[in-house]
């Protein structure tokens, strides 16, 4: 039972079902699913929950959902940024494009001082850098490092001494993208085998965290090309992630609206990282669905490197928008 104008409205069971979903951030297809109803029944529903709470009222749902979207993404990079190990990406240079604050707490530097400026080989002894050279070729080959002792330089002069596992980000052709790298400092009372435990926990904490999220999240470089997307980005759009990634967003957007989402992401600097854009797509069935992608950039040196895109789908609020059609 909800309320509207001081009176008491009232919803049948599957009304409340699908605002429940709705709530979360759940797209029409994935409702759709849960509740063994047709994409139209949704949409039918949708309309009807407008009509009986109003617009402000479906509207504060949407507020809750991005509140606990806001949630998730703080808790996301808390889990990275204070976890246990060390955590640093770098690119097909070798250079430091992203670093958690537990890292740089080991080695006594500021972000300022590391991200875009330094070398993984600026940041270890002379011994190491040519243990690092020798490896470093593999992960871009293989994709994988495992358990590569390398002694590190703090800022101080004194020495920490650390176990490395990375992996290889590349994208949809094969080719290198940067490497993403877990270090344990080896000069701690937990042993190594403690360390990896609990690093397991975190990672697979950590995934869990993109992959359960109802929004579709992406990752694309700044020709547009994919080189993340998670689970709900891959159902939504009705492909596997490995027919995704290499791939450029535009093919999925609705012609119309290309040149909008282009000069609005032209607008993302280091001063203004964050663009949100309201635009159409192609879901996998072939529907139009509006769209709204939050747009974050990743720079190194003052140039885009990355944007980070997060989207859920706006139907409702389209079709309490005058001239708006909800598709």
């Amino acid at each position: 039972m909800s309320e509207k104008n001081n009176h008491p409205v009232k919803l049948t069971k599957r009304e409340q079902d699908v605002m429940s979903l709705a709530s979360k951030g759940a797209s029409n297809k994935e409702i759709a699913a849960q509740l063994g109803i047709s994409h139209r029944t949704v949409e039918t529903h949708k309309g009807r929950l407008l009509r009986k709470l109003g617009a402000d009222n479906v509207l504060s749902l949407v507020v809750n959902g991005d509140e606990q979207r806001k949630r998730d993404a703080e808790e996301l990079e808390d889990l990275y940024q204070n976890a246990p190990c060390g955590y640093h990406s770098i690119d097909t240079d070798g250079v430091v494009v992203r670093i958690n604050d537990t890292e740089l707490s080991w080695l006594g530097y500021e972000r300022s001082e590391i991200v875009g400026l330094k070398k993984i080989s600026d940041l270890i002894t002379k011994d190491s850098v040519a243990i690092f050279e020798k490896h470093f070729p593999l992960l871009k080959e293989t994709g994988q490092l495992s358990r590569l002792r390398l002694d590190m330089c703090r800022k101080d002069g004194t020495i920490l001494p650390v176990l490395i596992n990375s992996t290889a980000v590349k994208d949809g052709n094969g080719n290198f993208l940067h490497g993403r790298t877990m270090l344990l400092d080896c000069t701690t009372s937990l042993s190594v085998q403690e360390h990896q435990r609990e690093v397991q926990r975190l990672n697979e904490m950590y995934r869990a965290v993109v992959e359960d999220l109802t929004e579709i999240v992406s990752r694309i470089q700044v020709d547009g090309t994919l080189i993340f997307v998670n689970e709900s980005y891959a159902r939504f759009f009705g492909l596997k992630k490995a027919q995704l990634l290499g791939r450029r967003w535009h093919p999925v957007a609705h012609p119309d609206d290309i040149q909008h989402v282009e000069t609005e992401l032209r607008k993302i600097t280091p001063e203004n990282p964050v663009v949100t854009i309201e635009n159409r797509v192609f879901s996998g069935s072939g529907d139009i669905r509006w769209i709204q992608f939050v747009n974050r950039g990743f720079f190194v040196n003052g140039a885009l490197q990355e944007i980070q895109s997060v989207g859920r789908e706006i139907a409702h609020q389209k079709a309490s928008e005058p001239g708006e059609p909800a598709n």
